[in-house]
């Protein structure tokens, strides 16, 4: 099977694995909200992060910073935040038009912790900089290898939402499904939206993606 099509396959396995393991940990041990988050930091590292440095590893030498783009990170942080708040000016004004929303300072936690820094980080890590990077190696064109990494990104949330019970709300589900496509296009775009063709870095996108994760928590 083609890699456009295994590794979302294996990634949506060892997901959907990593929440059935918590759910039956979960039960058995009833551990804390924290417990929990350090779980799923430990499980985004493992599923999302390990299996493809492994992959880089056994192929040429090549520099793990180089291949994942982890470069210049003053410039990715400066302008991820710019395209990170004309997004959170975008979901701010969607909100407000759609009947507004409530605002609340979010809980300094290990859950905030693994929303904000974890997930971003770990997301864009197999997304945007192993996965569409895999598919321009294999001659797809940019911007479709940005359209399947957004699919992917939105896939790989219905498992969670399986397991928390929010596929009964079909509608509550086409808005997010249709938002983080949008926002998946977004991330894939900003990772190489950089002006007089700089090479792109990957921190852009996991620091949009903070930005939006730590708005979602407070709202």
């Amino acid at each position: 099977m083609p890699f456009p099509f295994l590794y979302p396959l294996l990634l949506m396995a060892g997901w959907i694995a990593a929440w059935l393991i918590n759910m039956e940990a979960r039960a058995l041990f009833a551990w804390s909200g924290n417990a929990d988050a350090v779980y799923w930091m430990a499980a985004k590292l493992a599923v999302w992060v390990a299996p493809t440095l492994v992959f880089v590893k056994r192929r040429e030498p090549v520099r793990v910073a180089d291949y994942f783009s982890l470069r210049q990170p003053g410039r990715g942080f400066a302008y991820g935040a710019l395209i990170g708040l004309a997004v959170l000016s975008a979901s701010f004004l969607l909100d407000f038009v759609l009947g507004g929303a409530s605002f609340n300072v979010p809980v300094m936690d290990l859950t905030l912790a693994s929303g904000v820094l974890v997930t971003p980080f770990a997301e864009e890590w197999a997304l945007r900089g192993f996965y569409m990077r895999g598919l321009t190696e294999r001659g797809v064109a940019l911007n479709n290898a940005n359209s399947y990494a957004a699919y992917v990104f939105v896939a790989m949330h219905f498992p969670g939402w399986y397991f928390q019970g929010r596929l009964r709300e079909p509608l509550g589900v086409l808005q997010q499904v249709i938002f983080l496509w949008l926002l998946g296009l977004v991330l894939g775009w900003s990772k190489n939206a950089w002006p007089e063709r700089r090479p792109g870095s990957l921190w852009t996108p996991m620091v949009v993606h903070a930005l939006n994760n730590l708005y979602v928590a407070g709202r």
